[in-house]
Formats: structure tokens, C-alpha cells, sequence
């Protein structure tokens, strides 16, 4: 693709940096001439102004000083130069702080959050929140079934909800937890269906791709979980055989798929027939606190097996989970989304749920 060709008259107005800076020095020199001056006609003219006018009363405009009418269009001139910058290079002219009272407690502990928590893209998803699946045309179709940065993800729609610390199954769960894991942290996620397939695309920052399970490493990781039935089943892993759940667990050491399903803590168990795949990609910035997972998981919409989630059906509760290998996260330390966010499939709700 060419690159775009700058129009004549925007060429015309860049100026050096060195020149700019000796602008900017005469403009602030001639404006504080040029307010030491006002400032002296205004106190003459209180001087002599009756007492006995009221505030309010009707006074004579103030003469047009030319001079500063001069160096505004000249500020503007300069404004409009740096207008002309993509945004990357605009973000760096100042640097501007978020505001403080858009962002929660939390968010300030983990400031790598608060830029894409401010997008007004991005829909906030709370506990109980229901979220509508994207229809992907059937004359669309993905660079690779499971590709993670694919351009369709860029036009659908971008959640992101809270997860928190997942509460210990034992005591002595919490002798393992680090103080990095004590911390909840969001995770975005798309969710989106064609004819065909069901998909799931989640993003979370992480400013270590660890890769590895050894006895002092750990992988990082993340899962889907759907529940069932309704939302009368326990979001942390079911409520027995009557209210089971699955769950599909992406693990970055072996960058696959795992279709599981589990009735409550222990219970967990590898079903015969994986049908879910998926893909990875940990994408790199200038910053390391901005480095993201981003993974895809997919599955065809037909069940085939009875502990494989239904998606025939008006509502499909799901939750979330995350380990973060550099937190020492694994087995029960991770976090977790807060009971159940309802996914609306676009069915009828009159469809078996």
C-alpha cells in the first residue's frame, strides 16, 4: 500500500523543532511585555474609575491589542502543525496524567490497566451482565480457523471484566500467594459465532511470557468456563454430577486446548473428544508492562458430548479464569471472574436451555 501523499499547504507549515522552540520563546516573551502593559492600563483605569459604579454596570469594550492577536495565530499555526501528527507521536507531546476519579482503587495499583480501561471502546462488564454474541457472515473467513489477530477482531465488539482472586479450597493455599497475586486484573474478551463455529478471543496484559513448568516456574494460562445448566450452578467448577460444567483451559507451555469438565473442586476430567482448538500470540511493546497474551478458542456449535456446553440455546452462562505463571500462580492460585456473565447466543429464547 502507498503511502499517503501530504498535501502542499501542510508541508509548508513544518518548521524545525529548533525553530519552534525559538517561536515559542519570543511568543512568551512579547505576551509577558504585552500583560505588564495591560495590566498597568487596567490599574490607571480602576484609579480613576467613580466608586459609586456598580460592578455590573455596562463599561466600553477594551481596545484590540493587534499584537496579541499576531501571536495567537501564530500559537494556532504551531497547534495546527502538531495536530498534523499520527496520535503515536501526539501521545508524546505531554505527558498527560489519566484522571484519577475515572479509575478505581485497584486501577491505580496496576497502572498497566488504566489506558485501556479509559476506552470508551472497550464495555465495562460487571457479575450478572449479559453480553451479546457477534455474528461473523458466512462470507467472512479468517487468515487460519483460530488466528488471534485477525482483522475481524478489530470491528466486533471488546468487553473486559474484573477478575479477582480466586478464594483458597484449602488453608494452606494462601502460604503459596505472592503479593503480585493478591491483585485482581482484567481481562478483555471478544465472543463471537459464524454458521459453523463458536469462538472465544481473550486478552490480558503480561509482562512476562512464561512458558515453562518446572519446579520453580510456572506457566501462564486461561480458561473459559461455561456452565451447563443455568445459573444455579456454582461458578467455581459446578455443583456436583446435576450441575456440572465445561471448561475449555488454553496452557502456555503446550499452546493447546484442553476440553475438560468438572462437578466441583477435584473433580475435573479430560473428555474423550477434544473438539476445541485454539491459537496463541504474545505481542511485544516498547513497554513491558503493555505486553499481551492474545488466544483464540473455537469449537464446532454442535455438541458432541453430553458434558460439552450446549450453544442451541437463548443463554449460556460463562465464567473466567487466569494464571499468571511470574505470580507463581497454578492449580487453585489464580483469578477469577465473579459468578456467572450471561452470553446471549441470538437463538430464540424459546430454545431448550
Amino acid at each position: 500500500m502507498k503511502e499517503p501523499v501530504t498535501p502542499s499547504h501542510t508541508k509548508a507549515r513544518k518548521r524545525s523543532p529548533l525553530l519552534k522552540g525559538v517561536l515559542l520563546l519570543a511568543i512568551a516573551g512579547v505576551i509577558a511585555s504585552v500583560s505588564t502593559a495591560l495590566l498597568t492600563q487596567q490599574g490607571a483605569e480602576v484609579a480613576v474609575t467613580d466608586p459609586g459604579v456598580s460592578a455590573d454596570s455596562t463599561t466600553a469594550p477594551a481596545p484590540v491589542n493587534e499584537t496579541a492577536l499576531a501571536l495567537a495565530e501564530v500559537s494556532d499555526e504551531i497547534s495546527d502543525e502538531s495536530s498534523d501528527k499520527p496520535a503515536a507521536e501526539r501521545s508524546g507531546d505531554a505527558n498527560v496524567d489519566p484522571p484519577v476519579a475515572a479509575l478505581g482503587a485497584t486501577d491505580l495499583e496496576n497502572n498497566e490497566e488504566e489506558p485501556d480501561e479509559l476506552n470508551p471502546n472497550i464495555t465495562q462488564i460487571k457479575p450478572g451482565d449479559t453480553v451479546k454474541v457477534s455474528k461473523i457472515p458466512g462470507t467472512i473467513y479468517l487468515r487460519s480457523q483460530n488466528d488471534p489477530d485477525d482483522l475481524i477482531w478489530e470491528r466486533l465488539p471488546t468487553y473486559s471484566t474484573y477478575l479477582q482472586v480466586a478464594p483458597p479450597v484449602h488453608q494452606s493455599v494462601k502460604l503459596r500467594f505472592d503479593e503480585g497475586a493478591t491483585r485482581g486484573k482484567h481481562l478483555y474478551f471478544q465472543v463471537a459465532r459464524s454458521d459453523k463455529r463458536f469462538y472465544m478471543r481473550l486478552r490480558w496484559k503480561d509482562a512476562t511470557q512464561d512458558i515453562k513448568s518446572t519446579v520453580d516456574d510456572f506457566r501462564d494460562g486461561v480458561a473459559v468456563q461455561y456452565a451447563l445448566k443455568g445459573v444455579d450452578t456454582s461458578y467455581m467448577m459446578g455443583s456436583g454430577a446435576e450441575h456440572p460444567v465445561n471448561i475449555w483451559y488454553w496452557r502456555a507451555d503446550q499452546n493447546n486446548i484442553e476440553n475438560l469438565a468438572a462437578g466441583g473442586y477435584g473433580s475435573t476430567m479430560l473428555l474423550t473428544k477434544q473438539t476445541v482448538s485454539g491459537d496463541s500470540a504474545y505481542v511485544t511493546q516498547s513497554k513491558a508492562t503493555d505486553n499481551a497474551w492474545h488466544v483464540v478458542m473455537s469449537r464446532p456449535l454442535k455438541a458432541k458430548d453430553e458434558h460439552e456446553v450446549n450453544f442451541n440455546r437463548a443463554q449460556v452462562p460463562v465464567a473466567f479464569a487466569l494464571w499468571q505463571g511470574s505470580d507463581q500462580e497454578r492449580d487453585g492460585n489464580k483469578r477469577v471472574s465473579h459468578t456467572w456473565i450471561l452470553l446471549d447466543t441470538g437463538y430464540a429464547a424459546k430454545t431448550k436451555k
